[in-house]
């Protein structure tokens, strides 16, 4: 459940030390930047390199904004929004959300298992332990879902994360077929 808040770090650590106003570089070495506002805690960063700016923006579900859901998804009903990351770069993105609610993972796993389907994503990886559910497929389009639930204590907690950008189109790969 710690995926977002490590992709967030991996990325902001890339960032690490680069500003706006610093000179441009000869380098080949990534460029970034990274703002953190005081009272809300949300993050904005980028960083640039041969493959183009990635653009993230990580908030937590206390300031209200939310990163909007590529059509076809939606907020599981009645779940509380705990955070979301959104990853893009040129028309491409990706949104990973955490939400927690208080209906059994297994309702939510097919929630949004009826909302991949309807959005012609093909499921294709779909597990259950004693402690995880999973359901996650891809499109045609290059659209990629998963969602991940687990029961803590009195509540689930899920992470949807739903786009076009993968993390291997972030290191300049081609996205898998």
């Amino acid at each position: 459940m710690r995926i977002a808040g490590s992709i967030a770090a991996l990325f902001l650590l890339a960032a690490c030390g680069a500003s706006e106003d610093e000179p441009p570089r000869d380098d080949p070495q990534p460029k970034g930047h990274y703002v953190v506002d005081p009272e809300t805690g949300a993050t904005r960063a980028s960083i640039t390199n041969e493959d183009g700016t990635t653009i993230l923006r990580a908030r937590d579900g206390s300031e209200g904004k939310v990163a909007e859901l590529p059509t076809g998804f939606t907020v599981y009903p009645d779940a509380e929004i705990r955070s979301t990351v959104e990853v893009g770069r040129g028309e491409r993105r990706s949104v990973t959300m955490t939400l927690a609610s208080d209906a059994p993972p297994a309702d939510m796993i097919a929630f949004y298992r009826a909302e991949a389907e309807a959005a012609g994503v093909a499921v294709d990886v779909e597990l259950a332990t004693d402690t995880l559910s999973m359901v996650g497929g891809r499109a045609e389009d290059g659209t990629h879902f998963t969602f991940q639930a687990a029961r803590e204590e009195d509540e689930t907690v899920g992470q949807l994360t739903v786009g076009q950008l993968s993390v291997d189109q972030l290191h300049g790969n081609r996205p898998r077929n």
